[in-house]
């Protein structure tokens, strides 16, 4: 039912078929970079107006101690997120990265980051592949509350729900990962 939402079906055949763009099951990807003790966030994709609440998570972890984050992507917005990591010492911006050292620091982190904003359809209702890989290489999500991946990540236990508004809900969340 969600993805006839999804694809605005009016007049679907009875008999139809959802084939998501997921990995392989077969995913062979070592880690990148050294480790450390800190908690390691990341996000890498598109870097446009509609990804701005990853700000929300720079704000929410200024000042906190063992915690990084890691942004990789391009994109409209980019310069912003260059920025705000040269004035953040636990934050580094990475760039434009290929598909596999996103998916080798997808394996490095403790966290992936969806920070999509729930008011789209797309979003309340699709599984972006961001997802699927995350779940392929069996690392915990924070996705927007109000979506069908919030719902999944709830009934399945491989992630949370995260208002990317609230400061507060983001730092608390990033604080129960930590503490786990």
């Amino acid at each position: 039912e969600k993805q006839k939402v999804q694809i605005g079906a009016i007049n679907m055949p009875k008999e139809w078929t959802v084939i998501y763009n997921s990995p392989e099951e077969d995913i062979k990807y070592e880690a990148a970079g050294e480790r450390g003790n800190e908690l390691i966030l990341f996000y890498g994709g598109s870097l446009g107006r509609e990804r701005l609440k990853l700000l929300n998570v720079i704000k929410a972890i200024k000042n906190v101690d063992e915690v990084k984050l890691l942004i990789a992507g391009f994109g409209e917005y980019e310069q912003i997120f260059k920025e705000v990591s040269k004035k953040s010492k636990n934050v580094n911006f990475l760039g434009k990265l290929s598909h596999d050292e996103i998916m080798r620091l997808s394996l490095r982190a403790d966290a992936i980051l969806i920070p999509f904003n729930p008011a789209y359809r797309n979003v309340q209702v699709g599984l972006p592949n961001k997802f699927l890989e995350a779940l392929a290489l069996g690392k915990p999500l924070l996705v927007p509350k109000n979506t069908y991946m919030a719902e999944l990540c709830l009934k399945f236990c491989f992630g949370l729900p995260i208002n990317y508004d609230n400061l507060n809900e983001i730092k608390a969340t990033i604080f129960s990962l930590k503490n786990k």
